[in-house]
């Protein structure tokens, strides 16, 4: 029985390294294919600082992400490829469009919890840096946004913005995947040189935070909404890559959104409309929130006499949990993200850490709100009642007896 000989596809690889908003990141491609996809790899990842290396520089160590390509006719060489967690495929085209991908995950997997990664295209001012952050899941034409306003505004991305705690942004200008005309499957990948898209400035600073709706059937001029800071926050955590990694991730989001001001919901029908008003947000530096007030203080360190009436309530163990002024809260919980109103959000920081009943919660809901209106006696007591069994049901709350 004659073995058959499968060929390696990378013994004989040729190595580029590139940058994805900060992270560096080595392309190994092998294959038969290898000359062919090299090129087209050197060529749409251009604005990405991609360079070929060699000898030593291929040999010494690398801090960052690295992706294996194959492109090979050969289906048992593309078997031996996916072995090592590379793409591989037996066309050029599909080769790019799966390497793409391929690079924007593993950039974003390693640098996961170190800076908060957003679903988002981002165009910039081009002189100023000032860059719009076009928030969007897959399909809602983030992609055609961006290439349509990066004509007049710098190229940032089209796919994932990677903002640091002080707002700086780093540029990942990779390729832009779209529909072609002539077929009705398969994106192909451009370079942003063939849209004449204009580069970005090198120092990237985030000026707003908008997040898209487009609707084919929706107004003529975009439609625009300020979201307050707990809206925003599901939302905004819904397109954050590796969200449950930061530290504290709605204070890391939250001070983001601040520093800006606010979301911005836009409803628009054609991305050419969005000109205008993107102009007008980065024309002027943003202006942030103020400042937070002090979260209001635990019914443990209050002065409370009252006598204990119910069923003794506990808060769950929250990883993350971020009060703004007017009360209002947002806590993360199981991965999930939940929005809350002024008055639940109260309830749950009265509780604190202390495990405590019903009276002293309603008493001083009442010192804080005024009493609720009604005819029913015990008005306060029954609307915190009410308010502690949502919480309950959501999981926030626990009774203990």
């Amino acid at each position: 029985m004659t073995e058959t000989t499968v060929i390696d596809p990378f013994t004989d690889p040729r190595t580029f390294e590139l940058t994805a908003f900060g992270v560096p990141v080595r392309l190994i491609i092998g294959g038969r294919g290898r000359d062919e996809f090299a090129e087209r790899v050197l060529y749409l990842w251009k604005r990405c600082d991609i360079r070929e290396v060699t000898g030593v520089d291929v040999a010494a160590e690398f801090d960052g992400a690295v992706v294996r390509g194959v492109l090979d006719p050969d289906e048992a060489v593309h078997e031996a490829a996916w072995a090592l967690d590379s793409v591989a495929a037996e066309t050029v085209e599909i080769a790019e469009s799966v390497l793409t991908p391929a690079v924007t995950m593993a950039a974003i997997t390693w640098a996961r919890g170190k800076k908060v990664m957003l679903h988002a295209g981002a165009i910039a001012h081009p002189e100023t840096g000032r860059t719009a952050v076009l928030i969007g899941a897959s399909g809602t034409g983030k992609t055609t946004a961006t290439r349509t306003l990066a004509t007049q505004f710098g190229y940032v991305t089209d796919e994932t913005v990677a903002v640091a705690a002080d707002g700086s942004i780093q540029s990942f200008a990779k390729p832009l995947a779209l529909m072609p005309e002539d077929r009705a499957w398969g994106k192909r990948q451009h370079s942003p040189d063939e849209f004449n898209l204009l580069p970005a400035p090198a120092q990237l600073s985030l000026g707003a935070l908008v997040l898209l709706t487009r609707d084919p059937e929706g107004p003529e001029v975009p439609v625009v909404r300020e979201l307050s800071t707990i809206e925003a926050l599901p939302l905004v955590g819904e397109h954050t890559s590796y969200f449950g990694e930061l530290d504290q991730p709605l204070h890391e989001v939250a001070a983001l959104i601040r520093s800006v001001g606010s979301v911005r919901h836009v409803t628009y029908r054609e991305a050419a409309t969005l000109t205008d008003l993107v102009a007008e947000l980065l024309a002027t530096p943003p202006v942030p929130a103020p400042p937070l007030l002090p979260v209001p203080p635990p019914l443990a360190e209050l002065d409370y006499d009252v006598e204990p009436f119910g069923r003794t309530i506990a808060r769950r163990e929250l990883r993350d949990f971020y009060v703004e002024d007017d009360g209002a809260a947002a806590m993360t919980l199981d991965g999930r993200v939940l929005a809350l109103s002024a008055l639940a959000g109260r309830i749950m920081t009265l509780i604190g850490d202390t495990p405590t009943t019903l009276a002293p919660v309603a008493a001083a809901l009442t010192d804080e709100f005024g009493e609720p209106p009604g005819d029913m006696d015990h008005q306060a007591m029954r609307l915190a009642d009410d308010v502690v069994a949502d919480l309950v049901g959501s999981a926030l709350l626990d009774h203990l007896d």
